[in-house]
């Protein structure tokens, strides 16, 4: 599939976009894990985000457009979502985080060796550079031990790591057909219903000062979803799926002005190799675009 420039830049900056509403939506959520189950936070953040996709649809008077998708396909993400939600819940009480992520982040390399093969679309052999040159910055930032990486956590991890693979895939192909707005609708339900019913057992009620939380959770969890809805539609996903490196240096802003954690010198290393990766997609797509403009 040949996308023109102009539409590969756009879903680039659009998933730029989307990590930046996603990390912020992570900082609230970790003010609410101190008080709620993690899978009852999860729950809350697709809840607190329905009103806003509800707003949206009402105000283009089409909520038809919520029937008209590939069913298979939606309900096949929903389940995988909820999976992988449960993974990486699984993951994290049995992993650091470092390892963790550094796990997850092996997604975009997945990504872009499967792209060619499942999707047709091809990157240049300078995009799997910048690719590599930012997984390197990550491992460099997080440097992992090797401790846990035979355990039923790394396992949870993989199952997650593949998950969001899928479901990155998925979203390339109902972006084809479905709207935006359909299709981060009914990720929100599934993501409530399915962690819901799961944190059932340990439900607590929202007490009166979580509430500003909730609805910048569900603010930036809208914002965020559609944006990266938006992005995979605009471009392949190997294309727009390294840009979600930049969420750990969102991480290191959150941490700094909210916390008031410093990073170490191998985090502000690796973030360099990150933004230099990033920068120079971004120009690769800039002189692509100017070419066929000529």
């Amino acid at each position: 599939m040949n996308l023109k420039a102009p539409n590969r830049l756009q879903g680039m900056l659009m998933m730029i976009f989307a990590v930046a509403a996603l990390s912020v939506m992570d900082a609230a959520l970790k003010q609410l894990g101190n008080h709620y189950s993690p899978l009852q936070v999860s729950a809350m953040r697709g809840m607190s985000s329905l009103p806003f996709i509800i707003a949206l649809l009402a105000h283009q008077k089409n909520f038809k457009q919520l029937l008209k998708i590939r069913w298979a396909w939606q309900i096949t993400r929903g389940m995988i979502s909820i999976a992988t939600l449960y993974c990486f819940i699984y993951a994290f009480q049995r992993l650091n985080l470092a390892d963790a992520y550094c796990i997850f982040f092996i997604s975009p390399l997945v990504i872009a060796a499967l792209s060619a093969p499942l999707l047709g679309e091809r990157l240049e052999l300078r995009g799997w550079l910048a690719i590599l040159v930012g997984l390197i910055g990550v491992l460099w930032m997080l440097r992992p031990t090797t401790s846990h990486w035979l355990t039923d956590g790394t396992l949870a991890a993989l199952c997650a790591t593949a998950g969001y693979v899928a479901t990155s895939f998925i979203m390339r192909i109902v972006s084809r057909t479905d709207t935006t707005s359909a299709s981060t609708f009914w990720f929100l339900i599934f993501v409530s219903l399915g962690a819901g019913l799961l944190a059932l057992p340990d439900w607590r009620a929202p007490v009166a000062d979580d509430w500003p939380w909730l609805v910048l959770i569900g603010l930036c969890g809208w914002l965020g979803q559609q944006a990266m809805s938006e992005a995979f539609r605009l471009a392949p996903p190997a294309v727009v799926a390294p840009f979600e490196y930049t969420a750990l240096l969102w991480g290191v802003l959150l941490d700094y002005f909210i916390w008031g954690a410093l990073p170490n010198t191998g985090m502000w290393g690796g973030a360099s190799l990150v933004i230099a990766s990033g920068l120079y997609m971004l120009w690769h797509e800039q002189r692509l675009h100017r070419q066929a403009a000529q």
